[in-house]
């Protein structure tokens, strides 16, 4: 079994306008990770 790299790329003008919507998906990243860890 290998560990495996995951990267979110956001594009900046995106993360402004979008914040509402990609900000609740970032979290559930984070939390899965420090879960996982």
């Amino acid at each position: 079994i290998a560990h495996i790299s995951s990267r979110l790329i956001v594009n900046k003008a995106a993360m402004k306008m979008k914040y509402d919507r990609i900000q609740p998906f970032i979290e559930a990243i984070r939390q899965a990770i420090m879960e996982s860890s």
